[in-house]
């Protein structure tokens, strides 16, 4: 939106980069260049001052797939094995016939809900009556409910963090919790073994309302902007 003097334009999204004029252009445009000279993109770059576009083709050898080959301080990219996001691939799974349900305490909780600027947030209070365990399933422990990321996109066929077979849903809801039984909170758990749990469940658009998730989202309006709460 660009305002003169007392008149205001129409209202449009930006799907990509960030428009010339704006306040945040020119730290966004010394942060976009501190790094580009670090990364393999060869002509596969397009850039106009603050807006920055890399394009890759799934068999690029300048692409991702090869990032970890191409410097040591990057050989986490070839040889992580709990990258986040992925794209699953059913037919690549393996069934384990002795794997038990996910389980989750059925307890109303309050919270907050927070607009980080680049998701929606649900936190649980600190002085919640009722704590949600989540446990079973591939879990040897119990871990507690603490937050919701909410991941959805401008348009209905581009919303979730994770793919199924290359598939992207229009939305995502990502559970965590931290393993209570060995660490105290969020903060301690999240960069230990053991320490996070993290469930994604898909999101389909149909023609029947969930009542469950109309709870969350009948309050989105209340935070458009980034710091909202």
């Amino acid at each position: 939106m660009v305002r003169i003097k007392n008149t205001l334009s129409d209202e449009e999204y930006v799907h990509m980069g960030v428009p010339q004029g704006t306040v945040r252009g020119p730290p966004l445009f010394v942060t976009n260049i501190s790094f580009l000279f670090d990364l393999p993109i060869g002509d596969r770059e397009a850039s106009h001052l603050d807006d920055t576009v890399f394009v890759f083709g799934a068999n690029d050898w300048q692409g991702p797939g090869y990032w970890g080959l191409m410097n040591p301080q990057w050989n986490m990219c070839s040889k992580g094995r709990r990258q986040s996001p992925i794209n699953v691939e059913p037919d690549k799974l393996l069934f384990d016939p002795y794997l038990n349900s996910i389980n989750i305490d059925k307890h109303k909780v309050s919270g907050t809900l927070h607009n980080t600027g680049q998701s929606l947030v649900f936190r649980v209070d600190k002085d919640a009556k009722h704590l949600v365990n989540i446990s079973g399933g591939p879990l040897a422990y119990r871990y507690q409910f603490e937050e919701i990321y909410i991941h959805y996109g401008i348009e209905n066929r581009l919303g979730s963090e994770h793919q199924i077979y290359g598939y992207t849903f229009p939305a995502e809801i990502q559970l965590y919790g931290f393993n209570k039984e060995l660490y105290h909170n969020m903060s301690e758990a999240q960069h230990k073994p053991q320490g996070i749990v993290g469930i994604s469940l898909m999101v389909q658009i149909g023609d029947t309302p969930n009542p469950e998730l109309r709870i969350v989202t009948s309050v989105f309006h209340k935070v458009k902007f980034k710091g909202e709460y």
